[in-house]
């Protein structure tokens, strides 16, 4: 995210305008649970951001995400084959 006196802006290949939702949040397309309160951002309310922030990462579309990462993780390193039957799944 990038702001400038135009507003917000997030870099997909080129920069395109962001706008805050009715709640002052903008959401990260690609981290589920990834917010950023800029309404209280810019008032230097601290203290709202993390708690946006917090709420965010109890969601379910943020829970599965981390699931999603975790299985992922853990295929990576079971190694070819391991996890998926491959040749070695059975040994």
């Amino acid at each position: 995210m990038w702001r400038t006196l135009d507003g917000w802006f997030e870099l997909a290949g080129v920069y395109r305008p962001r706008r805050p939702d009715a709640f002052g949040l903008v959401t990260s397309r690609v981290f589920p649970g990834l917010v950023l309160a800029v309404d209280a951002l810019l008032r230097g309310d601290l203290p709202e951001v993390v708690e946006a922030q917090r709420r965010a990462l109890g969601e379910p579309a943020h829970a599965a995400f981390v699931e999603r990462l975790r299985t992922r993780a853990e295929d990576d390193e079971a190694g070819p084959g391991d996890r998926r039957g491959g040749a070695a799944a059975g040994r």
